[in-house]
């Protein structure tokens, strides 16, 4: 059943918003202030940090520690501590705590016949134990 009463009461309420819509998309658009026209995402760097330009005496980058600790342990006897602080203007007591504390990894990647030889070799000796049984 529907109220007459509340109906016509209702029929003459009426609502009027009186807000103004903001266009965002235009007030981004400051001449004095453009977006930036390349989209693209900047390139990593490769020790995942820009390095710097220049260096002060006493300090080393990561770039040359690498490089001077794969050097002295390639060849010791030309690379010594000695030769490498005067290279890279560092105190010889530093340059020996790098040394000894830090190495580089030497990366071995196995071929897969080896792999292969071992895996038959395994099932062979597996073979013959079950057959002794």
């Amino acid at each position: 059943k529907k109220d007459l009463a509340l109906d016509d009461r209702l029929k003459n309420v009426y609502v009027t918003s009186e807000d103004k819509f903001i266009d965002y998309a235009a007030q981004r658009t400051d001449p004095n202030k453009p977006l930036p026209l390349s989209r693209k995402t900047p390139q990593d760097f490769e020790y995942g940090y820009r390095e710097p330009t220049r260096v002060v005496p006493g300090r080393c980058t990561l770039r040359q520690a690498m490089q001077f600790i794969t050097d002295h342990q390639s060849d010791p006897e030309l690379w010594t501590k000695q030769r490498i602080a005067s290279d890279y203007k560092l105190k010889e007591e530093v340059v020996g705590n790098i040394l000894h504390y830090f190495k580089s990894f030497n990366v071995y990647i196995p071929d897969k016949g080896q792999k292969e030889r071992i895996l038959s070799q395994s099932s062979k000796k597996l073979i013959e134990s079950k057959s002794e049984d």
